[in-house]
């Protein structure tokens, strides 16, 4: 299936925040309230303030338009351990592209963060695209984006749940540190983009 990836700033100069709001609210995902939350009450704002921008995976069914998916990418920098580094290439990617803090021990890093991810459950809509898809269109805008400025790793943060890990792992993740939040334990985790 073709589909389509829009920026959500584009729709709202287009469309405006009313009929944009009225299309965010057709996506539905029961298992991480956050993701259907962010993306309908979140995602413009942020968008507009530069935030994160936040990216729609359209389909076509006729003459509709189905939303099968989202991403919203951020710059973030971050602090890794090289004790988390599981092998000397990483640690020399971590050199390379990041600054060895001497009072922290740990290198700091300006990387992209996919911060919200997530499929559409809405009139069986998730059944057109797997996540796999998904974030592979996410590491895309990242890459186009590095061939510009540079860079070559991505970052992601989950819930140290075992089904998010194992899907991060399967598409090349690695654990990098466990963080605390407000809203609990925090995997962040990260991919060397090739």
């Amino acid at each position: 299936m073709n589909f389509k990836i829009v920026n959500i700033i584009d729709l709202y100069e287009e469309l405006g925040e009313d009929q944009v709001t009225q299309f965010l609210s057709s996506f539905y995902c029961p298992h991480n309230t956050d993701i259907e939350e962010f993306l309908k009450s979140k995602a413009i704002g942020f968008s507009r303030q530069g935030i994160a921008a936040t990216y729609i995976v359209i389909a076509r069914d006729g003459s509709d338009n189905i939303i099968v998916g989202y991403f919203s990418l951020a710059n973030k920098v971050i602090l890794v351990d090289p004790v988390t580094a599981k092998n000397s290439d990483w640690r020399r990617r971590f050199s390379k592209f990041g600054k060895f803090q001497e009072e922290t021990s740990s290198y700091l890093l300006a990387v992209p963060l996919i911060g919200q991810l997530g499929r559409n459950f809405a009139d069986k809509a998730d059944n057109l695209i797997r996540g796999n898809e998904l974030i592979s269109y996410a590491e895309e805008k990242i890459r186009v984006t590095q061939r510009i400025i540079g860079g070559k790793m991505v970052y992601i943060e989950c819930a140290d749940e075992k089904s998010l890990v194992s899907f991060y792992e399967k598409n090349g993740y690695h654990i990098i540190n466990h963080r605390k939040s407000a809203e609990g334990d925090l995997l962040q985790m990260i991919k060397y983009l090739k």
